[in-house]
């Protein structure tokens, strides 16, 4: 195995114009072999482009004179990201993850597309969205005591630890759900919901029930849109930690489970799957995360804590999400308020292990490019600024982008927020 990669490419980077001249030479031998960039073999370089000129900056040796098991090992480390097509040795698996999907059909994938900032010295930015169901299908929770003493004393013990923005918002329905003390905005008829590329434009339809929570935490994952932005409470837009919190008992479209005899497994054939899967790749555009509150009365299909593939399971493990059990919540009456408090600290401590995890959240400097890992470009733009003062670039903070900062970006390479 060899040693030392990073300071032999350190060394061989300091002059701009030498690597120009290195990379021409890098190009010829990546994609010149049908080889798989994650196997060894006796050439130089490898069927994936992109993967092979990354490798080979690491250590040229694997373009100038074989492919061994540490190019191999490598590519396996830093290539995931890459839309590697199939090399001579069959198909290569680690580049088609679903999280390398475009969904809006862009040029950037998913996984590098969501907005990401780094909160600093202060309290953590996090904005909190329910999405509630206004049908009277779910029984026994009624919405004001529900956000009176269950929500709002969450988002209170939260503000003891981050910054915190709140609202309660509601899926349309006919005729409109009486007055409520929670209601912050009732999504309308003919709001957009953001699909993926391909898929045929859709919008809030539901003029009987008001369940379309799937498409209505699809429209909530980008509350910052001009048509939202004054609607709910006034809100502008900042850097923030962004969850969304459904609350129904039934199916993500149009309050039908769309399942027959609630067969979880094959959800991608139903409307309610294919709903689910929207929100679930919206979501990922957006670094949104997806914390289901689940109550009395909803369907095994929809929640099922031994199911995986249960719609809120579902939605939640794919989008760094949580699922908060509160089917067993007793909303008391009068001036009892039963395991109200008991609910409202689950609550807490589900969006504080969300809010750990988020993907928002990203405090690395040598990612200067804000794609969220570091790798060729943001060495690319290092090397651009080299001799200046460039402020971005002058990772150690000396006054100019020189040797110092080049071998703190190496020291990086390949993490990512």
């Amino acid at each position: 195995m060899r040693t030392s990669n990073l300071t032999f490419l350190a060394a061989t980077l300091v002059c701009s114009a030498a690597l120009a001249d290195r990379n021409g030479g890098l190009a010829e031998s990546c994609g010149a072999t049908e080889a798989s960039c994650f196997e060894p073999h006796s050439d130089g370089g490898c069927s994936c482009i992109e993967c092979c000129e990354l490798v080979c900056g690491i250590d040229p040796e694997c373009c100038d004179t074989a492919w061994d098991q540490s190019c191999a090992d490598t590519a396996i480390d830093y290539c995931g990201s890459f839309s590697c097509e199939e090399g001579g040795d069959g198909e290569v698996p680690v580049c088609e993850s679903e999280a390398n999907d475009d969904c809006n059909g862009n040029g950037v994938l998913d996984e590098f597309e969501g907005p990401r900032f780094c909160p600093g010295t202060g309290r953590i930015p996090v904005d909190l969205i329910v999405v509630k169901d206004p049908s009277d299908s779910i029984s026994d929770v009624p919405s004001d005591k529900l956000c009176r003493d269950v929500f709002q004393e969450a988002v209170e013990l939260l503000a003891d630890e981050y910054d915190v923005r709140s609202a309660w918002t509601h899926i349309v329905s006919v005729p409109p759900p009486p007055p409520l003390v929670c209601n912050d905005w009732t999504i309308p008829l003919g709001t957009e919901v953001p699909v993926c590329a391909g898929v045929p434009p859709r919008t809030i339809d539901d003029d009987t029930s008001g369940e379309e929570w799937g498409d209505a935490c699809a429209v909530m994952s980008r509350p910052y849109q001009d048509h939202l932005l004054g609607q709910l409470n006034g809100w502008d837009e900042r850097d923030a930690v962004l969850i969304v919190i459904p609350i129904s008992d039934e199916g993500p479209q149009n309050g039908g489970l769309g399942l027959d005899g609630c067969e979880c497994g094959e959800v991608e054939s139903t409307s309610d799957g294919l709903t689910l899967l929207n929100l679930i790749r919206q979501a990922r555009i957006e670094n949104v995360q997806i914390l289901p509150l689940v109550v009395a009365g909803t369907a095994l299909c929809l929640y099922d804590p031994e199911n995986p593939d249960s719609f809120f399971q579902r939605v939640a493990n794919e989008t760094g999400g949580d699922v908060v059990d509160a089917r067993d919540w007793n909303p008391g009456g009068g001036f009892d308020n039963g395991n109200s408090a008991e609910i409202a600290e689950r609550i807490r401590s589900s969006v504080a292990n969300v809010i750990a995890s988020s993907p928002r959240l990203c405090c690395l400097p040598e990612d200067l490019d804000g794609d969220g890992v570091v790798g060729g470009p943001d060495l690319t733009f290092l090397l651009a600024g080299w001799g200046t003062d460039n402020e971005l670039a002058d990772l150690d903070g000396d006054g100019v982008v020189a040797g110092p900062d080049l071998t703190r970006l190496l020291a990086k390479w390949g993490e990512g927020c």
